[in-house]
């Protein structure tokens, strides 16, 4: 089905309710596709919405009529499901729609109960588990985690199609035998705390520790990579809010353009301050960069080539960081997460993007490499990264040389080299798992970027490669998107 047949099936559902949701799809889901049931119970439950009056309920109706036809019950149900499910204003919320709706569909509850082996073996899973569930000894169980924590163990985790067939979880067995191994870890890590494994075990102890780091350099860590996008950017704190109410915010956050404005907020504050600075009310008030009128911003184009002036941007993100001069090694210092921006070379030769962290760059302002990764051409002009000595604390723009070599000492929008920097992020950080939110660009328009630069249409303005912007990898092993782009 289309993605415009779809925005069409969503509006009409956007007002329903969760329960009327549910009524709806149950009764579809067991009557089969019958047009007149349909219409029967989406009439029963909200009149209003196929009201033969009024313009939009004709259009609603006859929508209803259409997709009801064309379409499979499994296909219509979906639609249902999942622009009901978008309506969901937290994580829980919609754990519990997508599971009550998993239930009302038999055939996805008949999916998850069969353990068909299909994508994954199933053989592998019960062996490993049951003998993880008799294992006694510490050393038993290590060796058995070690088999099973390891990248693709028994085909789960590297098949979408096992978790693409139902609208939270997959297989009951797969998430019984996930539950069974992290129950497991926690029994040994809870046991090596108590008062009798600390007087009698210090080999224990070495063990688990060796065992821990092990997995670690198997797996890596994850890392939280947001896209630029411009204003569209302050869809990131949707993900970032959700993340930080169940605990799994990554240490590593790398952000560029729009991205790097929210990937320094949530660097530059601490696991107590941040829960309640992430919320709309309060971010939305200080997220005011582009104050100036359009009259004004087409004047200075005119005149500078750029539509905004960076100066007053300094005073905006000091007050967004809390802090004017902070730097990166400051940040990871105060906060233990690991920040990273990405800014473009200003160089007429090109050159490779820069990353920017504690380790390469701990005494550059974070301010300064904000406005760097967020100067696109056009908009705002390159600029200077700047350094705090660490002695004196004297400020000093970076002049060149060292990891930052160029041909000047300028730096534009990140965005246009490496939007989501994985291969870096990989090699400077260990980061194996990549969770992208993602707020800018559309397969469709990929495509069409893809043609113009192979026909070699694209001119170069700035020293900057505008295909690098459209053709790089935006996705990440798992890719976040908003619901609606209607821009894009």
């Amino acid at each position: 089905m289309s993605n415009s047949t779809a925005s069409f099936a969503g509006d009409l559902f956007t007002s329903l309710s969760e329960g009327e949701l549910a009524s709806i799809l149950r009764a579809y889901a067991t009557s089969g596709p019958d047009v007149g049931n349909l219409l029967q119970f989406v009439n029963s439950t909200r009149p209003d919405l196929l009201e033969p009056e009024d313009p939009a309920g004709y259009i609603r109706y006859s929508i209803l009529v259409v997709l009801a036809i064309l379409t499979s019950t499994t296909v219509l149900v979906a639609l249902i499901v999942v622009f009901g499910t978008h309506s969901a204003s937290d994580y829980e919320t919609y754990k519990k729609a997508a599971r009550e709706l998993d239930q009302s569909v038999s055939w996805i509850e008949k999916w998850k109960d069969t353990d068909d082996g299909v994508g994954y073996s199933s053989l592998c899973i019960k062996s490993h588990g049951e003998e993880l569930r008799s294992a006694k000894s510490l050393e038993h169980k290590l060796a058995l985690l070690r088999q099973i924590l390891v990248t693709g163990f028994a085909g789960i985790g590297t098949d979408e199609y096992l978790f693409s067939k139902s609208f939270l979880g997959t297989k009951e067995c797969i998430t019984e035998f996930y539950e069974l191994v992290a129950d497991t870890i926690d029994e040994l890590t809870a046991h090596l705390k108590t008062e009798d494994s600390k007087k009698n075990d210090s080999i224990e102890k070495h063990l688990y520790s060796e065992f821990l780091n092990d997995i670690m350099l198997t797996f890596g860590q994850p890392a939280l990579c947001l896209s630029g996008g411009g204003m569209m950017a302050l869809m990131h704190f949707g993900i970032v809010e959700t993340m930080i109410e169940q605990g799994c915010l990554p240490k590593v956050i790398c952000g560029t353009s729009g991205g790097s404005v929210v990937a320094a907020y949530l660097c530059t504050h601490t696991d107590e301050e941040l829960p309640s600075i992430v919320k709309p009310e309060v971010v939305q008030p200080k997220w005011t960069p582009c104050n100036d009128s359009w009259w004004t911003c087409i004047r200075r184009f005119f005149r500078t080539g750029y539509m905004f002036d960076p100066t007053p941007w300094h005073d905006l993100l000091a007050e967004w960081l809390g802090d004017r001069d902070i730097t990166f090694l400051e940040a990871f210092q105060r906060t233990n997460r690991v920040l990273v921006l990405t800014c473009s070379s200003n160089s007429s030769t090109g050159g490779e993007p820069l990353l920017l962290h504690y380790r390469s760059a701990p005494n550059v302002l974070i301010r300064s490499a904000v406005l760097c990764s967020s100067a696109m051409p056009y908009l705002l002009p390159p600029q200077p990264l700047l350094v705090k000595d660490p002695e004196t604390g004297e400020i000093s723009q970076y002049t060149g040389g060292g990891a930052f070599a160029s041909d000047n000492s300028y730096f534009m929008d990140g965005s246009l080299q490496a939007d989501t920097p994985q291969q870096g992020l990989g090699e400077m950080f260990h980061a194996h798992v990549f969770i992208t939110s993602q707020v800018f660009l559309k397969e469709d328009l990929r495509k069409n970027a893809r043609l113009v630069s192979e026909l070699e249409l694209l001119p170069q303005h700035y020293s900057a490669d505008w295909s690098r912007l459209f053709l790089q990898t935006f996705d990440g092993n798992i890719t976040v998107t908003p619901p609606t782009l209607k821009l894009w």
